[in-house]
């Protein structure tokens, strides 16, 4: 299910939800207000990567000898 942000028109408090188009607009859980207009934004996505794939690209460094997992590493 896709997440949309929200923005209440009484208070301004900006929130996340997780529903469906055609559900019920939601009403602002700080205020209880239900003018809520949904606000459009970039999407998101979690991208998953193993600590070997990451090292392999440069973005993490190589473990140093004293990390107790040193003799798992594949040089």
């Amino acid at each position: 299910m896709p997440t949309y942000t929200y923005a209440c028109q009484r208070c301004e408090h900006r929130f996340d939800i997780l529903h469906l188009d055609g559900e019920q607009v939601p009403v602002c859980p700080k205020c209880s207000e239900p003018a809520v207009k949904r606000i459009i934004g970039a999407p998101t996505f979690k991208l998953r990567l193993f600590t070997s794939e990451l090292r392999e690209m440069g973005v993490l460094d190589p473990p140093s000898p004293t990390d107790p997992n040193f003799e798992d590493y594949e040089r």
